[in-house]
């Protein structure tokens, strides 16, 4: 990764100088938070005390290692934090490159007029946003050293300066105005794909007197499970769909070990079901992360026996919603043919501007 800081200076359209400063070991992750953990902390960890009318901080590991991880492709969560107000957000989307992560942050600004987020460079950094929701404290996210902004790979120029001409131009000026006019996006922000499987043998229930299935395994039970679990395909493989189709949603208690059908749902919707629930008293439910843990949601009904079901890479539901908008550049250059044969563009990056609706869990 590159961090380019570029100084040009112009005189007559002749581009002075380019500087190109490699950043070593920029990217980094770590977890230091301790889900559901407040004051008083335990042993070896602190509490950074944060309450906003969001969050409440929990506990987080002051020793905690951080590793350089390079990988380019890499898809890790993220929380942006701000070091004006001490505290950070999350996002809800399931996960980011480093540069994605280091862009979404950088060029955030949320309803508060807050507009220096980045990601955390510290332990304590990430340790004051432990809590603010997502189920990122039990998530691995980015750290930087210094990077604040998308990191760019840009040659040196090789070819020489061209030289000012010393006659003035014979032809009339001529004035140039471009006739396409920079279009204004706004797109939705959304998930990459994310799992979905069908694991169940419908209607396939193992033998009264073995406990054995004739097709797969049954999962291990508990006297709580108010039903017959059918037996289930211990190997099934699952598949990468869009978030925004409708799959079967069953939700699991990792705390009660079993778990109960929900409507059909998308990616995010079937999130925020499971997250939100105090079915049975229990306040960890979720999507299931692994086969076994959907196979031990086997035959709780809704007739998704037969059919795929939404599986998640975390532990725990996003819970709090990004709404970003691109602003296009809106000045309209003119151009006239009387300038220096050598005229260096001037970039105008557009803006995303991200107003975060927090309604977060540890």
């Amino acid at each position: 990764m590159y961090r380019m800081n570029l100084k040009v200076a112009v005189l007559l359209g002749v581009v002075a100088s380019v500087t190109i400063t490699r950043i070593a070991s920029a990217q980094l992750i770590g977890k230091v938070c301790a889900f559901g953990k407040y004051s008083p902390c335990e042993a070896g960890f602190v509490n950074a005390n944060v309450t906003t009318a969001t969050y409440k901080s929990t506990c987080y590991n002051e020793t905690a290692a951080l590793t350089p991880h390079t990988a380019d492709d890499s898809m890790v969560r993220l929380r942006c934090y701000s070091p004006t107000i001490g505290y950070g957000f999350c996002s809800n989307v399931a996960s980011f490159t480093f540069q994605d992560a280091v862009d979404l942050c950088a060029n955030t600004t949320t309803d508060d007029g807050t507009n220096d987020w980045r990601l955390p460079y510290t332990v304590a950094e990430g340790g004051a946003t432990c809590g603010n929701g997502c189920g990122l404290d039990n998530a691995t996210i980015w750290y930087t050293l210094g990077v604040t902004s998308s990191p760019t790979t840009t040659r040196a120029p090789t070819e020489t300066p061209p030289k000012v001409p010393t006659a003035a131009p014979t032809g009339s000026p001529t004035t140039l105005s471009p006739t396409v006019s920079p279009p204004t996006v706004s797109p939705t922000v959304s998930p990459p794909t994310q799992p979905t499987g069908q694991v169940c043998f419908s209607g396939v229930y193992p033998d009264a007197e073995s406990g054995i299935c004739s097709s797969g395994v049954v999962a291990p039970g508990n006297d709580d499970r108010s039903y017959t679990p059918t037996c289930h395909n211990a190997t099934a493989t699952l598949t990468l769909e869009d978030p925004s189709v409708t799959r079967a949603v069953r939700c699991y208690s990792p705390s009660l070990g079993n778990g109960y059908p929900g409507k059909t749902l998308n990616y995010l919707d079937a999130f925020a079901s499971c997250d939100s629930s105090e079915t049975d008293g229990a306040s960890d439910w979720r999507l299931p992360v692994t086969v076994a843990e959907a196979g031990a949601m086997c035959g709780n009904g809704g007739g998704y026996d037969s059919v795929p079901i939404w599986f998640t890479g975390t532990t725990q539901s996003p819970t709090s919603t990004i709404s970003p908008t691109f602003r296009a550049p809106t000045a309209s250059p003119t151009i006239p043919s009387n300038a220096s044969p050598t005229n260096p563009s001037t970039a105008s990056p557009t803006g995303l501007t991200l107003s975060p609706t927090a309604s977060p869990t540890a």
